[in-house]
């Protein structure tokens, strides 16, 4: 029964052994093409009228189906067929083979599907089934023969009831259209006379929805491989004015072929100002067509079209409702009107996520409120944003507007950064929110501050570095500041000479500061003692000086005690010889030796003296650095030992001499 490939009816005439008609060569085909809107379907259906008996059939057999070459070149086609003799015919085939045999009786009508594919065993035999012996109902009735694709899957339908289904390698028709015919097969004569079939909505699958064939082409010709010396004499034909409603039989008109038996019925008119959809179309009679209509229409980018209303006016089948998408039936020329309600945006812009209500569309004319969620937004620890205002004027945090146009408002912010100055030790003055760019003057209030006898935490630097207790700094960001102070114990330097013995300082240089000795020392800290000031002489003595707790601390100084002896210079005896000297301050003295020839002058800056020793003549002397002097001096027990051998020297040349006149 293929369109074109008439192996249905040469199968099952084989499996009867009809030898008898085996040179019945005809496949005479006539019924009607789809147009080219059905195209590229996933199935077809169509209404068929069962007509039994036909007129006693003896040549040939009858078969009225609809069917479509796939885009892999397999062929699917469902429909009833009509036997030419009583006869057990194999009701079930597939490319295993066939199942059980059922007797038919010449002249019945059974529904029946087949497929052919492209190759292996169903390309060249009957694969599919047939229906039970009359199966299609009494004379007269229509019944509905449908096939259609879910995936690569094909099934089969009579009357809404699945008959079959078989997997192929596709799963759509690609360029091939649907037909809908009536056949004479296996014929070798073209006199066999058929009454005429009816056939009606024809449709075909496309998009997961039924469409009906908009356009009807003739067709009257044969199958590919069957002889074509005898005139093909059966024909097509529509029924009165009814669109989609055919009918093929003997006696019939012929028709040159890819005449248009019918167009689409009626018009659909679609009005909108907006969104491109006007329109008018022509339709199938009584078919069902979707109209769907934007929700939104962006006009610009602050204005837009909102979906109102169809209105529908020219038949029982118009739609006037309020949903976008609807269903209108075609039993007249019909015409849908799209109604829109114009909004308008209202932006509130704001600068920070979510600190404004009130943005969005809104209907022309409508009214609308906007406002600020919170005065102030903290964004993060340290900075905020401060509402001053809206960019209309309006000062409040809310406020009305009337929406006739695009508006834009937008709040007015104003950035404070937070200072925030902080001590362990005392109150800061200062810290707050600033606006950005303005100054803010942080302050100590104690810069001292005592934590005991003898102890104090005193200021020392900010952490930013500045080491004034009171500062000027520009708030452009949050400025976290501390207050740095220095633990200080409170010490007593006690001079000590280069013996340990104290002596008596009041006036030191600790770190190129003058301190009377008693004096706060960071704690930890390495201080040099410059120097000391004593008998006014400045000593320098760089000593380092640790101040870990209250304390004395001594400290030697470069002052000695000086010792000069005296004695005379033949017998080492002690003698009291007049020392006269010049210290480091510049002061001098005049000092005896004393009886004992000992004089010691006690603490001496760096133990410094320059002068002289006199008796009966004069001698210098120099001390430094607790050095001691021994002098030795002419004594008058010398310049009598002397004199007593200067004249017994004087005696002894006077003898020499007077005995040399002898």
């Amino acid at each position: 029964m293929r369109e074109f490939k008439p192996v249905l009816y040469l199968a099952l005439i084989i499996l009867i052994g009809l030898t008898s008609i085996s040179n019945a060569q005809y496949w005479f085909q006539f019924g009607v093409r789809a147009g080219q809107s059905a195209s590229d379907n996933n199935g077809a259906s169509v209404w068929i009228q069962t007509i039994t008996p036909q007129n006693n059939i003896t040549i040939g057999s009858l078969g009225f189906w609809t069917g479509e070459t796939l885009a892999d070149g397999s062929f699917v086609q469902i429909g009833y067929v009509m036997e030419n003799q009583t006869g057990n015919y194999p009701t079930y085939c597939n490319a295993t083979g066939c199942s059980q045999n059922n007797l038919f009786n010449r002249g019945d009508a059974e529904w029946f599907y087949e497929y052919f594919t492209t190759s292996g065993p169903c390309e060249n035999q009957f694969c599919g089934a047939i229906g039970s012996p009359g199966s299609v109902g009494r004379s007269g009735t229509y019944n509905n023969y449908s096939f259609f694709s879910v995936g690569n899957n094909w099934y089969f339908k009579v009357n809404d009831k699945i008959v079959g289904e078989v997997g192929l390698n596709t799963g759509r028709s690609g360029a091939n259209l649907p037909v809908a015919f009536g056949e004479v097969a296996n014929a070798s004569t073209n006199t066999q006379n058929v009454s005429d079939v009816g056939f009606y909505n024809f449709t075909f699958y496309k998009s997961n929805q039924w469409m009906q064939v908009d356009k009807g082409f003739s067709y009257i010709g044969y199958g590919v491989g069957s002889q074509s010396a005898l005139p093909n004499r059966y024909g097509v034909a529509e029924v009165g004015n009814l669109t989609n409603y055919f009918k093929v039989g003997s006696g019939i008109n012929q028709l040159i072929n890819n005449t248009e038996l019918w167009n689409v019925g009626y018009s659909l008119t679609i009005n909108s100002p907006y969104g491109k959809l006007n329109n008018t179309q022509m339709y199938n009679a009584y078919s069902s067509v979707f109209i769907d209509s934007p929700s939104t229409i962006l006009l610009s980018s602050t204005s837009r079209a909102i979906f109102y209303k169809w209105i529908g006016t020219g038949g029982s089948g118009a739609y006037s409702g309020y949903s976008n998408y609807s269903t209108v039936l075609m039993n007249g020329n019909i015409k849908e009107t799209v109604q829109w309600t114009t909004q308008y945006q209202l932006n509130i812009s704001g600068n920070y996520s979510s600190d404004v209500k009130g943005q969005g569309w809104y209907d022309s004319g409508s009214n609308a409120t906007y406002s600020v969620i919170a005065p102030v937004i903290n964004l993060t620890n340290g900075q905020r944003e401060i509402f001053t205002g809206w960019s209309n004027g309006n000062m409040n945090l809310s406020g009305n507007v009337v929406v006739e146009g695009p508006i834009d408002i937008h709040p007015i912010w104003k950035t404070e950064y937070y200072v925030n100055a902080t001590s362990s030790f005392s109150k800061i003055l200062g810290s707050g929110w600033y606006p950005k760019g303005s100054y803010a003057q942080l302050s100590v209030q104690n810069t001292t501050v005592y934590s005991g006898i003898g102890e104090r935490h005193v200021f020392s630097n900010w952490s930013s570095g500045v080491d004034l207790s009171t500062q000027q700094v520009q708030v452009n960001g949050p400025i976290y500041e501390t207050a740095n102070f220095m633990q200080q114990y409170l010490v007593n330097l006690q001079a000590q000479n280069a013996y340990g013995k104290n002596i008596d300082i009041n006036k030191f240089v600790i770190g190129n500061k003058t301190t009377n000795g008693t004096v706060f020392l960071d704690s930890g800290r390495k201080y040099i003692l410059n120097s000391a000031y004593y008998k006014g002489v400045e000593m320098i003595t760089n000593i380092p000086i640790f101040a870990n707790s209250t304390a004395i601390i001594n400290v030697k100084m470069p002052v000695y005690n000086e010792t000069i002896r005296t004695k005379d210079m033949l017998f080492q005896f002690p003698v009291n010889a007049l020392v006269s000297v010049t210290f480091a301050n510049t002061t001098e003295g005049r000092f005896y030796s004393g009886p004992n020839g000992t004089l010691t002058l006690y603490n001496i800056p760096y133990g410094y003296l320059n002068g002289t020793v006199e008796l009966f003549a004069s001698q210098r002397i120099y001390a430094q650095s607790g050095s001691n002097i021994s002098v030795s001096v002419l004594s008058v027990a010398d310049f009598v030992v002397i004199l007593i051998v200067f004249m017994a020297i004087l005696a002894y040349a006077a003898r020499r001499l007077l005995r040399g006149k002898k």
